[in-house]
């Protein structure tokens, strides 16, 4: 099966590309599993100032890119898939998406939040800001 990974990574915001990174970086076939655009809430982020080893602080499309570039540079793989459902009870454990399965080791949640809206005026025009 080509699908087999050592490690396969639900998310791909911050937490998700360090874990990639890391797993990469071991020696472990890696895949992080990304629904939309890596990076996750940190991506929409205009201003990131409280960021480690960021004091003068940069973006956040700037700092998830380079995170991804930092993981894909190890040998991680991006894969664009919308998970519909988890086997973690089979070995290796088995995720289902719209494109296709995969077959993991282990699998690390790192799904993420989306903050709540409060529908006021202007909270669309200013989220990330």
């Amino acid at each position: 099966m080509e699908n087999v990974y050592d490690l396969l990574i639900l998310g791909g915001g911050p937490a998700g590309l360090s874990a990639a990174m890391y797993g990469a970086r071991g020696r472990l076939k890696t895949a992080i599993i990304e629904k939309g655009r890596p990076g996750g809430q940190a991506a929409t982020t205009s201003e990131l100032e409280n960021y480690p080893g960021f004091g003068r602080g940069t973006t956040g499309p700037g700092l998830t890119e380079a995170m991804l570039n930092h993981a894909l540079d190890f040998g991680a793989e991006l894969i664009k898939d919308t998970i519909v459902s988890l086997d973690l009870k089979s070995n290796p454990k088995k995720v289902v998406g719209r494109k296709g399965e995969y077959y993991g080791k282990a699998v690390i949640y790192a799904l993420g939040a989306v903050p709540r809206m409060l529908n006021v005026p202007g909270e669309g025009k200013l989220r990330g800001k």
